[in-house]
């Protein structure tokens, strides 16, 4: 049975559909709603760049003001979630067998 996560709405977004069947999806997002939510949510890549994952879910019918899809923080976290060490391994030194 999948376990309900907590969602954190940030903000909206509304689709656009052109008349070649091409579309679009305007979305805006809510500094505020994203403020404080890294610490629990975001992750850092081995580059330093700090991320949050956003999830972006079809509504049934638009909302009163046209939206079309809502946008959430994606809550997820792998419970076995592989981290690199914190320090560089001890070289090997290839003339000493370690077994």
């Amino acid at each position: 049975m999948s376990e309900e996560r907590e969602k954190i709405y940030v903000g909206s977004a509304t689709e656009k559909i052109f008349d070649n069947g091409d579309s679009l999806i305007n979305v805006t997002l809510s500094l505020d709603g994203l403020k404080g939510h890294f610490e629990n949510y975001g992750f850092t890549t081995d580059q330093g760049k700090k991320k949050l994952g956003i999830v972006v879910s079809k509504r049934k019918e638009p909302d009163q003001f046209g939206h079309t899809h809502k946008v959430m923080i994606n809550t997820y976290k792998p419970e076995n979630v592989h981290r690199p060490p914190e320090t560089e391994p001890e070289e090997l030194d290839e003339d000493k067998d370690p077994f």
